[in-house]
């Protein structure tokens, strides 16, 4: 997980030296394991409540994806019967934390508000450009622009996964909730319009940046879409470690029936030139 975090251009090269509040990520895999528990009694509720405002303090990029990516997996559970408690406990504790980020941040929206022109007065880009669909938020200098080893990893994993037996395999839920971070961030960096294939797309109101016009570059909401294929790719390398482990055993397993088939051949191999001799 950690190699693969480490090794995008946008974490070493791109983006994070240049903003290095970006690298205050520490808090986010506990959040995610936290957010991934089935169950969230008042301790690791409390627990997650703190990780999800130290996080969200580091940039507003990280607050919104991170609030909704968690509020998602609330809501999800809070529609079933036998999880509807644990659902709405969490969603009790993704609604304090932003009301506390919401405090933290009231001082931006203060002079946001006092100044509507205020995009004028900045020389940085303020209309992010249209998003290249499929392979936009994969270049190297997007959040989830990770190496083509990476994605050949979790490919490889998956594919393992497929074919083994429910019993001899990684549980699902990993593969899910490390999915689901990676869906999050592809779905909040879109822009109003994309392109696909160069084809343009209007998507209007089904993304974010249609209703948050005082955000500059959804792509950095794509820097959870990078945890999401970090813990992707580590669980893609323990279950291509564990089908080497078990083709390794299996070759023993043939080896030593090999053995045993030839010792067996040849006593009887032995015992048969006895008779014969005997005669």
């Amino acid at each position: 997980m950690l190699a693969s975090f480490l090794t995008s251009r946008w974490v070493l090269w791109t983006w994070i030296p240049s903003a290095p509040h970006y690298a205050v990520l520490v808090y986010f895999p506990f959040v995610m394991l936290l957010g991934a528990m089935p169950t969230t009694g008042r301790g690791p509720a409390l627990l997650l409540l703190s990780l999800l405002v130290l996080q969200g303090l580091a940039t507003i990029y990280v607050a919104v994806p991170m609030l909704l990516g968690v509020g998602i997996i609330a809501t999800v559970r809070a529609l079933g019967p036998r999880s509807r408690r644990a659902g709405f406990r969490l969603i009790a504790v993704v609604l304090v934390a932003g009301l506390f980020l919401l405090a933290a941040d009231a001082g931006y929206l203060v002079v946001r508000a006092e100044n509507p022109s205020l995009a004028t007065q900045t020389p940085w880009n303020t209309s992010a450009d249209a998003v290249e669909l499929p392979w936009g938020p994969l270049r190297a200098d997007m959040p989830m622009g990770v190496p083509v080893v990476t994605l050949l990893l979790i490919t490889a994993g998956a594919v393992s996964v497929a074919w083994s037996r429910a019993g001899n395999r990684i549980p699902g839920a990993p593969w899910v909730h490390g999915a689901h971070w990676v869906i999050v961030g592809l779905g909040l960096s879109l822009t109003p319009t994309v392109r696909w294939f160069g084809t343009p797309i209007s998507l209007g109101p089904f993304v974010l940046s249609s209703w948050l016009p005082g955000l500059r570059r959804f792509d950095r909401m794509g820097v959870v879409g990078l945890m999401g294929l970090s813990v992707l790719a580590g669980i893609a390398f323990a279950e291509c470690a564990r089908r080497l482990g078990q083709s390794q055993q299996e070759k023993q397993r043939e080896r030593r029936i090999k053995m045993l088939v030839n010792w067996g051949r040849h006593q009887f191999s032995s015992c048969w030139e006895l008779i014969v001799m005997s005669d």
